[in-house]
């Protein structure tokens, strides 16, 4: 199982790493008490030029919705959905 979001590249410009896996720590869910299965809809088509990468999902209260970067590509695993971004590099 691949589960540690790394740089992809040597320049340090794309990150990969498993963005939704199926279940969680605990009892299967995670801290808010969500979870993925291999049921969810991912609405795969909603972006077609690359899903917003979102700070915090959006919930820090000083950034809110920032978007740091794009979702270059994703594919769906037993684990999960991989995805590999491509952070902002221009915007603290």
């Amino acid at each position: 199982m691949r589960v540690a979001v790394k740089f992809a590249d040597k320049a340090e410009t794309i990150v990969q790493g498993l963005a939704a896996p199926y279940g969680g720590p605990f009892g299967g869910k995670d801290l808010d008490g969500e979870f993925f299965s291999k049921s969810t809809d991912f609405a795969m088509d909603w972006y077609p030029d690359g899903i917003p990468l979102l700070y915090h999902h959006g919930h820090d209260a000083d950034l809110e919705t920032m978007i740091v970067g794009r979702v270059k590509a994703r594919e769906m695993t037993d684990d999960g959905m991989w995805a590999e971004a491509q952070p902002d590099t221009s915007n603290q």
